[in-house]
């Protein structure tokens, strides 16, 4: 019994580790964040501004390869969901010259669907 119960423990706390979001790196969405980055390293705000204005054109099964092709960028995680808002966001996460950066990314070239009502 007491097994089962450091059991269930054990995968109750890494399922909570797993779920929390990383907390160091760059956030690209806080204030002042890119004009930072822009003023004290130039070439690197010119990758990150093209990574984030281009990950919306990849197919998600490539943003990783994509990243490490065209950027050297190590792929953290990039959310399988889009938040509903207008317009729609999906999570970010990479590595790009030993530092991460994370963020909200606006998928402003993401067409409206239509589906039938079943």
């Amino acid at each position: 019994m007491k097994l089962l119960a450091l059991t269930a423990l054990a995968l109750c706390c890494t399922a909570t580790l797993a779920a929390a979001p990383r907390s160091n790196g760059v956030d690209f969405n806080a204030p002042g964040a890119l004009a930072a980055i822009q003023r004290d390293d130039p070439a690197r705000y010119a990758q990150i501004e093209r990574i984030l204005e281009d990950v919306q054109d990849q197919p998600p099964a490539q943003v990783s390869t994509w990243l490490k092709t065209e950027f050297d960028a190590r792929l953290d995680s990039y959310a399988d969901f889009v938040l509903t808002s207008y317009p729609p966001k999906k999570r970010l996460a990479f590595e790009l010259g030993g530092t991460r950066y994370h963020g909200l990314v606006t998928l402003t070239r993401a067409a409206p669907r239509l589906y039938p009502a079943r």
